[in-house]
């Protein structure tokens, strides 16, 4: 299908096992086999082919889908039956399942088209799996190689409008195509079986069967041209004229605002969310997006099961921990590529940037002394106890093109990495070493005590082309870094030094008190001039995580602050500390003047943590929260905070002054965001680590269960997740239970 402008597509997804998962879950919890509640786990993450009926059960059924909640069949007229294991049920009137042919009349819940045609129901992409059916002692009784397909095609069933089924490990979806000038307003299903419809505050269609709910994910749309993507309001819609007052609302349909006709419309009642992880401890630091909209991510692990791919650069862990670097798909569904990089001992990444032509740059922190590199490369030898390193690699991570070691004879950690126009590498981060390696003309060659660094090297990583210290008698520490368009080069970070250096006419010359204050500076292209530099903080902690810039040459920071007189402006969205807040500031470009600050928080402490600007100028933030009070916006998609901690992401207006879209996103223990990322069409990309077995994923995605050894304490899991501008289009496929541990 042509997906630049010929239809437009309707997801509806049904979580089959929704109100079933938290019953059933807790009697795995208390099981005592492990091997048991892995292989459940790993079942639900797969796409569940459909099965051909050829005379193996009821002649009414045409296909048939036996998924982690129960069975799913569709029928010759169209009906989609959705059978409940008995496993899984706790009400007192459903019969037993006796056999295949009884149980179909097990119903829980049967979906029909009103006022749709069905013309030919038939399997679509055939699957790999094949199914042999044996009944009885009989030959003649028996099936083999019975055929499965990937999705069931119902074909046109309104005029202009068709219908597909795709089932996953507990979860099935509708899928409607919906042709130019096509009513979406005549699509209607009927939901037999049910007792009342609601919509709850969450936008998800609820679903009363006796005393259980089953809830359909809230639907979202967005158009795509070029690559590019433009999100379009769509909600459910339970009005139907034919209902009289008296009865209950058993219906259900779509209402979608305005949008290009001429152009596809994806309705999605979800977009993507997968954990990325081994049996170990593992935790995501970066994310990036590559021009085909892949998603890398990087960070470390210490699982020696840690998922990579065939051909890929390294299969096998060294030390205790390991960089991994790995690729997926803009949907979340496939692993493309994953590899660890690393020696015989601890190796971090912190960092990724990806080059015009797709290579990739991991930067960090290692302490292996056989740490790869490579023929040519800058420096080959580790000097201290820990060094930075850079590498790069090829777009399938099977080879590394370039790896170097960056440091002195002390500790030294590389933070943050940025490309420059002519595809230079810059790198930032924090070193002890007072041999350092610096560049003839540097703007400090000489060390203070811990320094922040600033360093560039050729895209070959062979040659150290520009290389300064930052900083004053105290510690000083860079996190992140941007090139401006002229090349110039900002970085933001955190300094304990009274006397770090700033620059005449700056916005903040000194040094406000307590533990740190956030920096903000701008060298040269060359790193041979100090071009601008500024304090920002009150007289408690304050440290800056990120830094951005925007197309107005104004540059954004967040970060954290313990600081009740933390600089704020008249009109920001919250211009009230509570304790631990993030923060949000915009300076201009010449680090001379506030634009713009906020708080951002509730009553318990927050930490912001990466930083992203949308075309449209409005800004996304990613950290995470222990505030149950955190602000989220109606309609967000998670309003309410897990037991400890939760990630969360907030979008605001570019002048600080309004909070746009702000959600949650956790399970009940512990999750933090650490990085995120905005692809071309405005989609949303958030990593970091996760504690929750019940953290928040979508049918399809890789990996939908937790992989870390329950037995062992603060094992986390990666996690990438995918939202829509307005951060309310992830969900989860299993209910929630953010009050038990």
């Amino acid at each position: 299908m042509n997906r630049d402008g010929k239809m437009f597509i309707i997801p509806a997804a049904l979580c089959i096992a929704g109100f079933l998962a938290v019953s059933f879950l807790c009697k795995l919890k208390s099981a005592s086999e492990p091997s048991k509640t892995e292989v459940i786990q790993k079942t639900q993450k797969l796409q569940i082919p459909f099965i051909a009926n050829e005379g193996q059960m009821d002649k009414r059924v045409v296909f048939y889908a036996n998924t982690f909640g129960g069975t799913v069949f569709v029928t010759k007229d169209g009906e989609i039956v959705y059978s409940l294991s008995e496993n899984s049920l706790e009400a007192k009137n459903h019969s037993k399942i006796q056999n295949l042919k009884s149980e179909i009349r097990a119903v829980a819940l049967k979906e029909s088209l009103v006022g749709g045609k069905i013309n030919n129901v038939k399997g679509e992409e055939i699957s790999t799996v094949t199914v042999n059916y044996f009944k009885g002692k009989a030959p003649s009784m028996w099936n083999g190689n019975i055929s499965t397909y990937e999705l069931v095609n119902f074909g046109e069933v309104y005029k202009g409008i068709d219908l597909k089924l795709k089932a996953y490990g507990n979860n099935v979806e509708k899928l409607f195509y919906v042709k130019p000038n096509a009513d979406v307003g005549v699509i209607r299903l009927r939901l037999g079986g049910a007792k009342i419809l609601k919509v709850n505050e969450k936008g998800q269609l609820e679903v009363a069967i006796d005393a259980r709910i089953v809830k359909f994910t809230k639907p979202v749309a967005y158009q795509e041209n070029m690559g590019k993507r433009k999100e379009v309001a769509v909600n459910y819609s339970l009005s139907n004229p034919e209902c009289s007052n008296s009865q209950p609302e058993t219906t259900y349909g779509f209402v979608v605002d305005d949008y290009d006709r001429t152009k596809e419309l994806v309705i999605d009642p979800l977009l993507a969310s997968t954990y990325l992880g081994g049996a170990s401890d593992d935790s995501g630091y970066f994310t990036a997006i590559d021009a085909n909209g892949n998603i890398y991510v990087t960070g470390r692990t210490q699982s020696s099961n840690f998922p990579t791919t065939d051909g890929a650069y390294d299969t096998s862990i060294g030390g205790d921990y390991d960089v991994f670097v790995s690729k997926l798909n803009r949907d979340l569904t496939h692993l493309l590529a994953s590899t660890y990089l690393g020696g015989a001992s601890d190796d971090n990444g912190n960092s990724i940037s990806i080059n015009s032509i797709g290579d990739i740059y991991v930067a960090g922190q290692t302490s292996s002394s056989d740490f790869p590199v490579t023929a040519g490369a800058y420096n080959s030898a580790k000097g201290g106890y820990s060094d930075a390193f850079i590498s790069k690699l090829s777009n399938d991570l099977t080879r590394l093109l370039a790896s170097t070691y960056l440091g002195g004879s002390s500790d030294d950690s590389a933070n943050s990495t940025a490309i420059d126009p002519v595809g230079n590498i810059c790198v930032t981060g924090k070193t002890s070493s007072s041999d350092f390696p610096t560049t003839p003309r540097a703007y400090d060659t000489s060390n203070s005590d811990n320094d922040a660094f600033v360093s560039k090297l050729g895209g070959d990583l062979s040659h150290l082309l520009a290389s300064t210290y930052l900083g004053g008698s105290g510690n000083d520490d860079a996190r992140s870094v941007t090139i401006a368009s002229d090349g110039s080069i900002y970085v933001a970070g955190e300094t304990s030094s009274s006397d770090f250096p700033t620059t005449v006419g700056a916005y903040d010359n000194s040094f406000n008190g307590g533990f740190g204050d956030a920096f903000i500076s701008r060298l040269n292209e060359t790193l041979t001039h100090l071009v601008a530099s500024t304090f920002l903080g009150g007289y408690t902690d304050d440290s800056a995580r990120a830094v951005a810039m925007a197309t107005d040459g104004s540059v954004y920071v967040t970060g954290q602050t313990e600081s009740l007189d933390f600089p704020t402006t008249s009109g920001a969205y919250n211009t009230f500390y509570s304790n631990g807040d993030a923060f949000v500031s915009k300076v201009s470009g010449d680090l001379k003047r506030l634009l713009a600050s906020t708080f951002l928080g509730g009553a318990d402490d927050d930490v912001g943590n990466s930083i992203a600007i949308c075309s449209d100028g409005s800004i996304y933030v990613a950290g995470y929260t222990a505030s149950s009070d955190f602000p989220v916006t109606p309609n967000a998609y998670d309003t309410s905070k897990g037991v400890y901690i939760d990630a969360f992401i907030s979008k605001l207006s570019g002048d600080l002054k309004k909070l746009l879209a702000s959600t949650f996103l956790g399970g009940y223990y512990r999750d933090r965001a650490r990085s995120i990322a905005i692809d071309s069409g405005g989609n949303i990309y958030v990593t970091g680590e996760t504690r929750s077995s019940d953290f928040p994923t979508t049918p399809g995605a890789y990996d939908i269960s937790h992989n870390g050894d329950a037995d062992i304490p603060d094992t986390f899991d990666v996690f990438v997740s995918r939202f829509d501008g307005s951060l309310s289009a992830s969900s989860t496929p299993i209910t929630k239970d953010k009050t038990s541990k």
